[in-house]
């Protein structure tokens, strides 16, 4: 990823941010719209079955 002109790997972003790797990962490989309705959806779906 390259941020300010840096390349930055996903692991130093996610220490940077308290996440994980894999999150950082979902976040920037699609739109943050997408990734916001997606992961509502799961939510939704998770909150139901329970």
């Amino acid at each position: 990823m390259i941020i300010n002109g840096k390349k930055i790997k996903a692991k130093d972003l996610a220490k940077q941010a308290g996440l994980s790797r894999s999150t950082v990962i979902k976040c920037y490989g699609t739109s943050r719209e997408e990734y916001e309705r997606e992961t509502a959806g799961k939510r939704k779906l998770t909150f139901n079955l329970r």
